[in-house]
């Protein structure tokens, strides 16, 4: 899914205020995080607006990630630009490294009835220059 500039920054205006999330560590550091989203409701959509202020980069460590067939989880970074889509249950996996903050998550589910949602557990945040720590696996 594509978003134009002018979607996108409504979205972003409609979605940043109950979700906003803000955290500032040291360069480099994985940290403890806890997010979670579930939704019952087929066809519907869930926004939520991670700014980790000052950071130069961002990971996400999905504990795990339950879609049913027909949904999808679009993480965004702050151009507007889909870093990473994923339509399939999984456990244990970190999201590529996301440059622009802030990120946004957008859960969008299909048709299919069913519960369907993520945790997230861990976050790599820091400078670009010295790289996401490790491991990230």
């Amino acid at each position: 899914m594509r978003f134009t500039s002018k979607i996108f920054a409504s979205l972003l205006t409609i979605a940043a205020a109950p979700a906003l999330l803000v955290a500032q560590q040291k360069t480099g550091d994985v940290v403890d995080y806890s997010l979670e989203e579930r939704l019952e409701v087929p066809e519907m959509v869930s926004t939520r607006v991670l700014d980790f202020t000052g950071a130069g980069f961002l990971r996400m460590h999905f504990a795990a990630m339950d879609l049913v067939p027909g949904d999808r989880l679009d993480v965004v970074d702050g151009f507007g630009r889909t870093v990473q889509s994923f339509q399939a249950t999984s456990r244990n996996v970190w999201t590529r490294l996301i440059r622009y903050q802030p990120t946004v998550l957008i859960l969008q589910a299909g048709p299919t009835p069913g519960t369907r949602g993520y945790v997230i557990d861990r976050v790599n945040i820091g400078d670009p220059a010295f790289g996401p720590a490790e491991p990230c696996e």
